[in-house]
């Protein structure tokens, strides 16, 4: 079959940095572009006339070693004379230009499944093939895999390709489309699913699912391929019950309960002024809570500080001896998410869903004590420690040490308490745990949430696929500007195919 010519036509997107011009006609509009906070265009010059010129292109993106997956934003300046700098400078908002990931947490329930949603803020546009029958677009993909493990893959019932979606673009002679962003600004689903499979524990660790395009062809197509989007958190539920409804607590001097609802005090003799305590920890996950205690009303201890780390995450509440410190010390991994519900009340959730409440309190002209709460996820069963003790609904097991031994809880009461207990999760003055030291050292030694991902199964079912329109469009373009599409000259190649 003898296919005639080919003609291979090479578009690329274009961003117009747009703004309203002087009244002025002589005026001189001075633009700078930046990508990642880097400047990769300097001293682009247009006028009234030409203001559609002032454009960041594919192929500047290309010179710059850039991809899309990027923020930009454009700086424009007015001058009198083409060779002068502007006087002053205003600069536009941030633009993500690329396709967003619009939920970066998954949870999904046991043998169950969720949905994915992506969507891109530009258009694609990729290379078109014409032949003397008809014309074919290219294909861009969005693929899931699984980072840092090896030997993982995406696997699904059925061929690979279930494992990866297609982001929707248009041919050459369809390219009036691109002007409704309706038609292109549209939210892709994809439905992941989990499977109780023998080969690992669904319960046990995080997991974390990674999302890449596909390789593309064409010059103004490069920026598109090869890029790495936002990492998707996986929690799944298990279907146990035996946590929910629990909590851990701490409140005023300090009355202490664990998970399994074991109560016990912790005053001047087990929680000791000034010292740093585990109140919970979850090695597994690399998620934590720590505690000081400051003296209130006499004898009795009260909570004054709390540090809860994820990863490479700490928040920190130090209200110790007049300080007056909420903020992160340290936030590599962007884990930990932190809400102000009021002024004295503060809610930290763990990327595991589990989540601790702090309440502070003013008595006094100005001496604060805190309580904390703790609320456990299925990720928690069986793997926590410290003064929260075990939750696996059994409080007998309660006040496990540190060092593995065990008290009798009936060997204790209110006027009786497990000291010793208590003091074996108190951290030594220059411990490399102690994150309320705020050391440096503390933090540099802190382990990444990025060295523990498992295995995720994953598969894409066509059926299940969502194109919704969003009318946000309008918003979202003017931060840059209007987004144009441009189709280069293009390129012919005749060759004769024959089958």
């Amino acid at each position: 079959m003898d296919l005639g010519y080919i003609k291979q036509y090479d578009p690329s997107v274009n961003l117009v940095c747009f703004f309203t011009p002087s009244d002025d006609d002589t005026h001189l509009y001075h633009i700078d572009w930046y990508v990642d906070s880097k400047i990769v265009i300097q001293g682009q010059t247009v006028d009234k006339s030409s203001l559609n010129d002032a454009i960041l292109s594919a192929g500047d993106l290309n010179k710059a070693g850039k991809k899309i997956n990027s923020w930009i934003h454009c700086v424009v300046g007015i001058k009198k004379f083409n060779n002068m700098f502007p006087c002053f400078s205003t600069s536009s908002d941030l633009f993500f230009a690329w396709i967003e990931v619009l939920n970066h947490t998954l949870s999904i329930e046991r043998n169950s499944n969720a949905t994915l949603m992506i969507r891109p803020t530009i258009p694609i546009v990729l290379e078109t093939i014409e032949t003397s029958s008809s014309q074919v677009t290219s294909q861009l993909d969005v693929e899931l895999s699984f980072p840092g493990r090896t030997g993982m893959h995406c696997q699904s019932q059925g061929s690979f390709r279930q494992c990866r979606v297609t982001i929707q673009s248009f041919t050459y002679n369809e390219r009036q489309l691109y002007e409704d962003p309706s038609n292109w600004y549209n939210v892709t689903s994809m439905l992941i699913h989990n499977y109780d499979q023998h080969k690992y524990d669904l319960a046990g660790p995080k997991l974390a699912l990674r999302l890449k395009t596909s390789n593309t062809n064409g010059g103004g197509t490069q920026i598109y391929g090869n890029v790495t989007l936002h990492d998707v958190q996986i929690n799944i539920l298990d279907n146990k019950a035996e946590w929910k409804g629990e909590r851990c607590s701490s409140y005023a001097d300090p009355h202490q309960r664990t998970f399994d609802g074991y109560k016990y005090e912790c005053q001047d003799t087990g929680c000791i002024t000034g010292k740093t305590y585990i109140f919970y920890r979850n090695k597994e996950h690399f998620q934590e809570v720590q505690v000081r205690h400051g003296s209130c009303w006499g004898r009795p201890r009260c909570v004054c500080a709390v540090a809860a780390r994820s990863g490479q995450d700490v928040f920190t509440i130090d209200a110790c001896n007049g300080s007056q410190y909420i903020n992160f010390p340290i936030c590599n991994d962007n884990a930990l998410k932190v809400i102000k519900e009021t002024d004295k009340v503060y809610k930290i959730i763990f990327p595991t869903g589990t989540f601790v409440k702090v309440y502070l309190y003013n008595y006094g002209s100005s001496n604060w004590y805190i309580n904390v709460e703790v609320y456990p996820t299925v990720s928690d069963f069986g793997r926590t420690s410290g003064l929260c003790g075990v939750l696996d609904n059994d409080r007998t097991n309660d006040l496990r040490r540190r060092d593995g031994t065990q008290d009798n809880i009936y060997s204790y009461s209110y006027y009786n308490p497990p000291d010793d207990f208590s003091l074996s999760w108190h951290l030594p003055v220059g411990s490399v745990e102690d994150l309320l030291s705020m050391s440096p050292t503390v933090f540099d030694q802190l382990t990444p949430l990025s060295t523990y991902l498992y295995k995720l199964c994953t598969c894409y079912d066509k059926n299940h696929t969502a194109a919704t329109k969003n009318t946000l469009f309008a918003r979202q373009a003017s931060k840059v500007g209007s987004i144009i599409v441009y189709y280069t000259a293009a390129r012919e190649k005749r060759e004769t195919w024959s089958f």
